[in-house]
């Protein structure tokens, strides 16, 4: 993207933020934003009581709704020891990175001709957009309020998105229940159309947004002003640490180009390349070292290579091993169709988690985006559904003191035997939201399945008596009908676990559901822990340990990353 680009679309992206969510002045005062005006005429707010629903009277039914939705949130968070105030500007900051992503990622896809535009306000549409339009003309009775139908279109543009981008379009976001006010909403539309100008710069134009990295620049934006205040603290407050939300806008920063083609290419594509010595494909990657010594690697199909960014961002290394992929599909095969191998690349290929759900968001659209273009291109296709992808976003919230096995052992008697080991899974999730990939929770849960498998060896070896008077045993020789081994059970227990959260999900009561997708989300992280990959490739997060937690930095020294540090220093020496 070109640098006065940049300028404008950091405006935007600020002006957003400051709209929806609010600001600090120089003074540092905080703003309050629209949204947090919204939750305030809905009796909640950061320092003071709530007000209760019979003092609400005057609430339309759709400001009730965002009020339930706000309450079972605060309930959450407050069951996990959150201060209110932290709460509220939590939800808050929540909510208006899930307007402003929608808002942002729509007028990305219909820059690149991917969606017919929802956005972009056109005069000859009377100053709507297409879709504004037709909606006007197809059921004018919904363009009669004060919004102008502005709800009903993004609302029906949110449901037919949400059929390929889940994460960022999610129906059950606690976010969208909360809407902006129609002033706001009004404004941020003129600004994405470059019918209205902000920060002295020039008006947002279709070219800024058609960009392939434009979406992700976006996320580097929306953290800019917010890194800077952390890194005020730090500076000024002796002993400060960087901690919770604050290590997200405080560790993300855009990697240069040439840096993940570079990576990537020598990590994925080095093991392509030492699969199959005669490759072409490294004529193709410039950054590609050549005269490497590598080892020769056993062949396997590319639909079962994988490749993970344990700390991915806006989803730029996925994006270049997307490219890489795809040509070893080709090569591979060359009579396989472009919509088959996009396919396979998002669902066999891709792995990626990061601590930020915003972040993830942005890597579900911006890899949809890259595979839509590519079918559309090469077919002349006009829609591209895409697949469930492997992301997930360790943003984790369980309630503390809550007994989250309980449900469903009353309801799966046979995984009984395995609840040790499944605790530790809930237990090592509690610090996911700090530690995002370095949890290393699959350990911990093979240990004790190798020792409840052991004792289970044991009682059968000798006839199912006891072998130790003093120590209750697990499994009495055993193991459920159907199942041959712990490996196979603990599978087949860990997915019937998330069909159990999942199902819960879908309750009434938005307490157990939001606590039931925080369960889901936790046992896809799990899931993607404890799988090994072909390729890991990634820009860590940066952070010096003299402003870690005293977790996070115990974490680092189990692992022994001092050992990378004193290598890059004395490569540098030399």
């Amino acid at each position: 993207m070109e640098a006065n680009h940049k300028r404008v679309l950091k405006a935007v992206v600020l002006e957003l933020r400051h709209m929806f969510e609010g600001y600090y002045d120089d003074d540092r005062k905080w703003h309050a934003g629209d949204l947090e005006r919204r939750l305030n005429a809905l009796g909640v707010w950061r320092e003071r009581e709530p007000l209760t629903a019979d003092e609400l009277a005057q609430l339309t039914p759709g400001d009730r709704e965002a009020r339930r939705v706000v309450d079972a949130y605060l309930k959450m968070r407050q069951e996990s020891d959150v201060p209110q105030a932290e709460a509220v500007g939590e939800f808050v900051r929540e909510t208006a990175y899930t307007w402003a992503n929608r808002l942002l990622a729509l007028r990305c896809m219909e820059a690149r001709d991917l969606i017919d535009e929802v956005i972009l306000q056109k005069p000859v549409y009377g100053g709507r957009s297409l879709e504004h339009h037709r909606l006007a003309q197809r059921q004018p009775q919904l363009c009669a309020g004060e919004d102008d139908g502005l709800f009903a279109m993004l609302d029906a543009s949110f449901t037919k998105q949400a059929e390929h981008l889940h994460l960022l379009f999610d129906p059950r976001a606690p976010g969208v229940a909360l809407k902006p006010s129609v002033p706001a909403l009004k404004q941020a539309l003129a600004v994405l159309s470059g019918t209205e100008a902000v920060r002295g710069q020039a008006p947002a134009t279709s070219e800024i947004f058609r960009a392939p990295d434009a979406f992700g620049w976006t996320y580097q934006y929306w953290n800019t002003e917010e890194k800077n205040r952390v890194f005020e603290k730090v500076g000024t407050q002796k002993d400060a640490r960087i901690e919770g939300a604050d290590i997200i806008p405080a560790t993300q920063l855009y990697t240069d180009p040439y840096m993940v083609k570079f990576l990537v290419q020598n990590s994925l594509g080095a093991t392509w390349a030492a699969m199959h010595p005669q490759t072409k494909l490294p004529d193709q990657w410039e950054y590609f070292v050549k005269d490497a010594d590598r080892a020769p690697i056993d062949r396997k199909p590319v639909r079962e290579i994988t490749f993970l960014d344990p700390a991915c961002g806006s989803g730029h290394f996925l994006l270049e091993a997307f490219d890489l992929f795809y040509g070893m599909y080709v090569e591979q095969d060359e009579v396989i169709e472009p919509e088959a191998i996009c396919r396979s690349i998002l669902e066999h290929n891709l792995y990626g988690m990061d601590i930020d759900q915003r972040a993830i968001q942005i890597t579900e659209a911006a890899l949809w985006m890259k595979g839509a273009e590519r079918v559309l291109q090469a077919t002349g296709a006009t829609s591209f559904t895409g697949v469930p992808l492997n992301l997930v976003a360790t943003n984790i919230r369980l309630a503390k003191g809550k007994d989250h096995l309980k449900a469903f052992l009353e309801k799966h008697a046979e995984d009984k035997d395995l609840s040790s080991a499944l605790e530790i899974i809930f237990s090592g999730l509690e610090n996911a939201p700090e530690l995002g990939s370095l949890l290393q929770i699959e350990g911990s849960v093979e240990a004790k399945l190798k020792a409840l498998q052991e004792q289970y060896e044991n009682v059968k070896r000798i006839g199912g008596v006891q072998a130790h008077f003093n120590e209750p045993t697990p499994i009495q020789g055993q193991l459920p009908v159907g199942v041959e081994s712990y490996s196979a059970w603990k599978q087949k227990t860990l997915a019937r676990l998330k069909l159990h959260f999942s199902e819960e999900s879908e309750t009434a009561n938005l307490g157990e559901a939001f606590f039931s997708r925080s369960v889901g989300q936790g046992l896809r992280a799990f899931d993607i822990l404890a799988r090994r990959y072909d390729a890991v490739a990634t820009n860590p997060p940066y952070l010096g340990t003299n402003k870690m937690t005293d977790e996070l930095k115990g974490r680092f020294q189990e692992l022994n990353f001092a050992q990378g540090k004193d290598y890059y220093l004395g490569a540098r020496q030399k």
